[in-house]
């Protein structure tokens, strides 16, 4: 028996595959900052020296924690709103838009903050609307991807990748393009994030772009054995 062929044409040809990795790209890119560069923006926003590293490192670590959260209430929450709502596409859609927004505009938030605690309390915030995204984008790859739910996840963690590694290569350049000013980085990922807030307007999470029914598709797979 002959496996179907994957879509690749009918990837390319969906405006919500390039949306959804576009956005996933995006919200890696603000997420792998926090991975890598937060500990020492703490220390060089907040003029800690070397030895406050141990502080750093606890102040580094409620965003990402928060982040954990978010990706669980959000996974539980959706199905109560698709309940309340009954739109699958409204809801996954409308959480996503939402993370990426909040994502943005605490982020903003918080390099305008003075005191570190209440700063890392909005990237706490950043973090948590980054996460929203989670479920949804996976959620969003098995619905459109059908049968080739697995090749369309792939499809869309590398263009994640592309953008985590981009992250922390690219933020030494940019800091030392902005004059070592911290706000030109925290301002080009909070870009990322409205970019991929836009990217949520667009994107069709629901429907499958492999339509072949189950007969049709037996069919073809004979004609090709």
């Amino acid at each position: 028996r002959v496996a179907a062929p994957i879509p690749w044409a009918q990837f390319l040809r969906s405006r919500s595959v390039w949306l959804l990795c576009i956005q996933y790209a995006c919200i890696s890119y603000g997420f792998w900052f926090y991975l890598t560069w937060l500990p020492t923006y703490i220390r060089e926003q907040f003029g800690m020296a070397d030895a406050d590293r141990y502080v750093a490192g606890l102040l580094a670590a409620p965003p990402l924690f928060l982040a954990g959260i978010s990706c669980w209430l959000t996974g539980w929450v959706t199905p109560r709103l698709v309940k309340r709502f009954g739109d699958v596409a409204r809801v996954r859609r409308g959480l996503g838009a939402a993370g990426c927004t909040l994502a943005c505009v605490t982020l903003l938030l918080s390099v305008r903050l003075k005191n570190p605690v209440l700063a890392m309390a909005a990237m706490g915030c950043s973090c948590f609307g980054n996460d929203m995204v989670m479920p949804g984008s996976w959620a969003g790859c098995m619905d459109l991807g059908g049968r080739f739910a697995g090749t369309l996840s792939g499809v869309m963690n590398t263009w994640g990748c592309l953008g985590g590694l981009l992250a922390p290569w690219t933020i030494p350049y940019i800091l030392q393009a902005g004059g070592n000013h911290w706000g030109v980085v925290i301002l080009v990922i909070a870009g990322w994030y409205f970019i991929a807030a836009l990217c949520w307007l667009g994107i069709d999470p629901v429907t499958p772009l492999d339509r072949i029914d189950g007969s049709a598709a037996q069919e073809a797979e004979q004609s090709r054995a």
